[in-house]
């Protein structure tokens, strides 16, 4: 407790005066003066510049207490900074203007917290667009530091437990004084029903809104890659599509022909067209509704793993969901291809059985029995313990007229454990491709760290 509050101490001493504070006020300081209507940024910045990677530390318990106008605010201002260095480095413009706001480049060192001989620009804007240059060099540090920032807070699994010994934030100007974790709008779908979860979507946007003014070229550093990958991983493992969906959107954009990227878009949309998403769908406000029909999402789905292969012939997994999903659309020979594909260069257990579980659906659709249960009995014996393939084996044995059998092998699935998930893929099949994510955040902190210094 004592650490912690020499911390808030030390990130407190950094904040200067002349705006609505976020913490208490400090004499001002002459080498860093105020930059109007960009108070609350500002303050931010102080945060910023004060955390540690990685750490849950004053400035993230701070900064996870800012509420949603707050955010809002902070990442328009983000935003505008981007547009402001996009211009000098294409036309050479020193401003911008959006309405309500003007910011330029004489104002950008007071509004980072550095002075002008830290950013020292250079006298020809345009060498902005090097990413070499002392000036953009401590913008990118300052910017992945910010998107770090967020990303821990996004991480915190309980932000309110952890911020309970902070006095209550103090009061801003047009400032509506809610924490963001009560923001709506957020929800996680377990076995077809709702249930209000946190949205830390702005976290991510803001960290996105950072990211571009890392480089350039936008999220152009090694570091911004990574990011992407490790925060389309976690979101599509926490199934927390009020974030995954606009990461994804603004991944492509930056990322137009990284076959990851499309990857995971494809499989956010495969993800939302199942079942268990749509029964929710079903009950749910018009907002959800607008995401669109089981085959439209589908289909969408399909495109991007198309995408995908097409830059990456070798991406099984792209191979493995996009045969599912061509089954699903009635497709089924092009789903017996790929899967048989994917069956033999998938390189887990778990992906070879979900390979000849599709495998076996898309061959019993063909009514090619013989091989669907071939198929289902590789499954069998991969996972012995999974009810899948030996229901839909007993299905097949039964239309065989084989009725005793069939009928010995349901009996069978009475013996196996229903609750044990581990037992069958099938169930943790629309994460099967998140891969290792604290190992990916664990190079993302460590390259995130040689990029600050």
């Amino acid at each position: 407790m004592l650490r912690v509050l020499a911390a808030m101490a030390a990130v407190a001493s950094l904040i200067v005066a002349g705006g609505p504070p976020l913490r208490a006020a400090q004499s001002p300081t002459p080498l860093i003066p105020r930059v109007g209507f960009f108070d609350y940024t500002q303050h931010w910045f102080e945060l910023v510049r004060a955390h540690q990677i990685g750490e849950w530390d004053a400035s993230a318990a701070e900064a996870a207490r800012l509420p949603p106008a707050g955010l809002e605010l902070i990442r328009a201002d983000l935003h505008l900074i981007y547009l402001l260095l996009d211009g000098a480095v294409r036309k050479g413009d020193s401003r911008v203007e959006t309405p309500g706001k003007t910011l330029n480049l004489k104002a950008l060192n007071a509004l980072l917290g550095v002075t002008p001989a830290e950013l020292d620009l250079p006298l020809d804007l345009r060498k902005l667009g090097d990413p070499d240059v002392r000036a953009r060099r401590l913008i990118s540090s300052i910017m992945t530091r910010a998107a770090m920032l967020h990303t821990r807070i996004a991480l915190e699994r309980d932000t309110e437990a952890n911020t309970a010994d902070l006095p209550p934030p103090a009061p801003q100007p047009g400032i509506r004084p809610q924490l963001p974790n009560r923001r709506p709008g957020a929800v996680l779908i377990r076995d077809g029903r709702q249930t209000r979860i946190t949205n830390r979507s702005i976290h991510w946007a803001i960290a996105r809104e950072a990211l571009d003014s890392v480089g350039p070229p936008r999220a152009g550093s090694d570091t911004a890659r990574l990011w992407y990958q490790a925060a389309a991983a976690y979101l599509q493992q926490e199934r927390d599509y009020a974030a995954l969906l606009p990461h994804a959107q603004h991944a492509r954009t930056i990322f137009p022909d990284d076959p990851l990227t499309l990857f995971y878009s494809g499989a956010a949309y495969e993800n939302l067209a199942a079942p268990k998403v749509q029964a929710a769908v079903d009950e749910s406000d018009g907002a959800v509704r607008a995401l669109g029909s089981p085959e439209e999402l589908l289909k969408q789905a399909d495109q991007y793993y198309r995408r995908a292969l097409r830059l990456n012939p070798d991406l099984a997994l792209a191979l493995l969901r996009q045969g599912r999903v061509l089954d699903q659309l009635g497709r089924h020979e092009e789903a017996v291809a790929l899967l048989r594909r994917a069956e033999s260069t998938v390189t887990t257990d778990a992906e070879r059985y979900l390979a000849t579980l599709f495998l076996g659906g898309a061959e019993e659709s063909l009514r090619h029995d013989a091989e669907a249960r071939a198929a289902y009995g590789r499954a069998i014996q991969l996972y012995p313990g999974a009810q899948s393939p030996r229901l839909a084996e007993a299905i097949l044995i039964w239309r065989a007229n084989d009725r005793a059998q069939s009928a010995a092998d349901l009996r069978a699935l009475a013996g196996i454990d229903p609750f044990d998930l581990s037992a069958d893929p099938y169930w943790t099949y629309d994460t099967i491709n998140t891969g290792d994510v604290p190992a990916l955040f664990e190079r993302l902190r460590l390259s995130a760290l040689e990029a600050v210094k």
